[in-house]
């Protein structure tokens, strides 16, 4: 048998690479879900097995949503999940919520053309921070209003996606009469995207439904109303708002103020 001496030791330590404490884990597990200390894909398996997963970072996925749902009947007899049909008219989807009703910051009358500002503090509290750049979402129409899409508006949508997924909100500018306060000459409020719901379809369409919060009012039962939603048509994004003495805003998403 072969003595073991400081010096082959030395020699083995050449040969063979010392892990660190996160890369052990990848093969021993013991991960606690977060950033720095993620789960292992293994323990992840278990986890969503046992139907135990409330989300958390895996190990090499960055953070994974628990928010998974599927419905539907299979072939149109029996239930998958609960409701619906797949293969029919049923769905399944994923959602993304960032940040509580909480976290709502409404109207202020000592600052009336603030909503940029309260924007920014649902931002922060969301844990977002503005990168300075924007993304314009539509051309100027007549009269100050939004035109058609811009050829850059996928990239928007992406961005927001990209937040969503995140767990950051983000702001985006709207539309929703002739004329405009701000330089695009089209954007006449600002509100903040704090989740959107994906359904794929049984044809193997998606659709996306996207929620957002208003401070055009300081009622936060209106502000966060989960009525308050912006979708996809002709490639722009639009929506409406219900305010509380029963007016509509119709929205048009004119630019994404992206996120670092």
């Amino acid at each position: 048998m072969k003595k073991l001496t400081r010096k082959s030791l030395d020699e083995l330590a050449i040969k063979m690479p010392i892990l660190d404490e996160i890369q052990q884990k990848t093969f021993v597990g013991g991960g606690e879900g977060s950033q720095y200390n993620p789960y292992t894909v293994a323990e992840f398996d278990a986890m969503c097995a046992s139907g135990s997963w409330n989300g958390g970072y895996v190990e090499g996925w960055g953070y994974t949503f628990p928010d998974i749902t599927v419905s539907g009947s299979y072939g149109g007899s029996g239930s998958y999940g609960g409701s619906g049909s797949y293969g029919g008219s049923g769905s399944y989807g994923y959602n993304y919520t960032t940040i509580q009703s909480d976290n709502f910051y409404g109207y202020d009358s000592s600052d009336p053309q603030g909503c940029y500002r309260r924007c920014q503090e649902m931002l922060t509290a969301g844990g977002g921070t503005l990168s300075g750049e924007r993304i314009a979402m539509t051309e100027v129409g007549e009269d100050g209003v939004a035109g058609a899409a811009t050829t850059n508006a996928a990239n928007g949508i992406s961005a927001i996606d990209a937040a969503l997924r995140a767990g950051q909100p983000i702001i985006v500018g709207v539309d929703y009469k002739s004329g405009s306060p701000n330089s695009d000459n089209m954007t006449d409020h600002f509100i903040i995207i704090t989740g959107s719901t994906t359904t794929l379809n049984s044809d193997g369409t998606t659709s996306t439904i996207y929620n957002f919060y208003d401070p055009a009012t300081n009622n936060s039962t209106y502000g966060t109303s989960s009525n308050n939603t912006l979708s996809l048509s002709d490639g722009r994004l639009t929506g409406s708002f219900q305010k509380p003495n029963g007016d509509v805003n119709n929205y048009t998403v004119t630019t994404v103020r992206t996120n670092q």
